[in-house]
């Protein structure tokens, strides 16, 4: 697996992997979602979860993986505010 981003989002650890025709959501190292991945397709998936980020407060991750030609695209939100936008070229991870 190839982890595309990692990032620290009030003290939860979210990253997203590819690899083997799979996307994982993983929060503080732990696979929350996995999904099938066709680079060939324009379709997209989406990866969800929830996350204790402070005392009794949860946010909703997603992660949207967007196939489109050579590319695709990644974007990953918490309580849909955006935290990462980003492209990458499908040679990287098939």
């Amino acid at each position: 697996m190839l982890e595309l981003t990692a990032i620290e989002h009030k003290g939860a650890r979210i990253s997203v992997e590819l690899g083997d025709g799979h996307a994982r959501l993983l929060i503080n190292g732990l696979v929350r979602e996995q999904q099938t991945l066709d680079p060939a397709s324009d379709v997209a998936i989406r990866l969800s979860s929830t996350v204790q980020t402070e005392y009794e407060w949860h946010e909703s991750i997603d992660a949207l993986i967007r196939p489109s030609g050579k590319h695709f695209e990644l974007s990953l939100t918490a309580n849909a505010k955006p935290l990462i936008n980003t492209q990458f070229k499908l040679d990287k991870v098939t």
